[in-house]
Formats: C-alpha cells, sequence, structure tokens
C-alpha cells in the first residue's frame, strides 16, 4: 500500500495518521504527514506543529524510536497535531507537475533556498486544515537549516504564521561524519566528479532501502 510505511507505524503504536499531498508554487509535489492529536475533540483549533527532518532522511526519522520514545508521538499524545513534512526530492516527494526525476536534469536543480516554498506549502495546508492563525516548527540538523534559510527568506509571509521556531543542531557543512560511503559527500572534488558524470540524487529508491519496516 503507498505511504503505508508511516501511516502503519502510526497505527501500530495506536496513533491516527494521514498522507498529505501539497504542491510547492515551483511544482514540487510533497507527501507529507499528519499525526492527529490524541485525546478527546475540541471546538478549539488544535496546536500544530511541523517537524523538518534532516540530511538524507524524511518523515520516518521522528517515528523511529517506537510509540514511548519518540518526538512525532510524544507531541501528539501531548496534544498537537503534528505535521511531518517530507523535503522534495525524498523517497515520500519525487514528484512535479511537469518534471521527472528520473528523465529530467532540471527536477534536481533546487538548493537550499528552496525549503522557502516547501515549507510554505506545508504551512498552508496546516492552516487550512486547522482553522487556526500560526503553526510551531521545528527543524533538525539539515531541516533546521531550511527552517532558518525560509523563515529568513521571507520574513513578511512567515513571521505572523509561525509563533515558534526551534532549530536544533542546525548544520551547513557536512564534517567529521564516520560513515565513509555518506562521507564521500563531504568531499567537493567527489560531488563535482559525479555531477559531471551526470549523478543527482544519493540514497536512490530502491526496494531494500524503501521496504517498510518491520514492526515487531
Amino acid at each position: 500500500m503507498e505511504n503505508a510505511d508511516v501511516v502503519e507505524m502510526a497505527d501500530y503504536y495506536g496513533f491516527s495518521a494521514e498522507p498529505r499531498e501539497v504542491t510547492t508554487q515551483d511544482g514540487y509535489i510533497l507527501t507529507n504527514f499528519l499525526i492527529h492529536a490524541t485525546g478527546p475533540e475540541t471546538s478549539e483549533p488544535r496546536p500544530s506543529i511541523v517537524l523538518m527532518h534532516g540530511a538524507a532522511g524524511n518523515a520516518e526519522s521522528f517515528l523511529v524510536n517506537g510509540g514511548d520514545h519518540s518526538f512525532g508521538f510524544f507531541l501528539a499524545d501531548n496534544g498537537y497535531d503534528v505535521w511531518l513534512m517530507n523535503s522534495r526530492g525524498n523517497n515520500y516527494s519525487r514528484r512535479h507537475t511537469t518534471l521527472n526525476p528520473d528523465e529530467d536534469e532540471e527536477f534536481w536543480n533546487f538548493d537550499m533556498t528552496s525549503s522557502v516554498e516547501d515549507l510554505r506549502a506545508t504551512i498552508i495546508d496546516a492552516l487550512d486544515y486547522s482553522g487556526g492563525e500560526q503553526v510551531s516548527v521545528l527543524g533538525y540538523s539539515l531541516g533546521a537549516s531550511f527552517a532558518m534559510i525560509a523563515t529568513s527568506t521571507d520574513v513578511e509571509w512567515f513571521t505572523p504564521r509561525i509563533n515558534l521556531l526551534l532549530a536544533v543542531n542546525p548544520v551547513l557543512i557536512l564534517t567529521g561524519i564516520q560513515n565513509r560511503e555518506i562521507g564521500m559527500l563531504t568531499n567537493p572534488i567527489l560531488v563535482q566528479k559525479g555531477i559531471i558524470l551526470g549523478a543527482r540524487e544519493i540514497l536512490a529508491p530502491s526496494p531494500f532501502l524503501s521496504a517498510p519496516p518491520q514492526l515487531i
């Protein structure tokens, strides 16, 4: 079942989740996830928080420690509607209104400033859903950098819509990585050679990498 990994993980641990498809102003189609707050229904809008994952990650990053120790589930248990954002280009967000990621090099022609449109589209969906006026945003690692870049690039738009921004371990340069394969990405010469040879994607989807986690 498409998107079954995040939704089934939530269901397994007793939470309700749903995929939320949004389209950015520049045509990228993101599949985010909403984990509904637990507890009784209320006439007031639930507080909403957007979680932005780190480098080479996705929405699952906030759920992989199980029902009692995952930050996403912790927030839902404490009354938040939790919006798990999937940045353009990861395995949940490899679609575009006109471009094919497997055929069109232009699909991959984005940088860290593109976080402006990813976060904007996510916040619009969250506010439309909740009926509220503001959300909180937490970014981890590269997600923290994305959040800071986005909110400082379009201050006028983001400021009235965000009541709290938490940037946890923001990163701009990858150094000190122990994993040999991923550490190669910090070598500018190797990265440039890869670009020349046509490489545009790391950790590309495969039956092994995209298999849903085993819940035991």
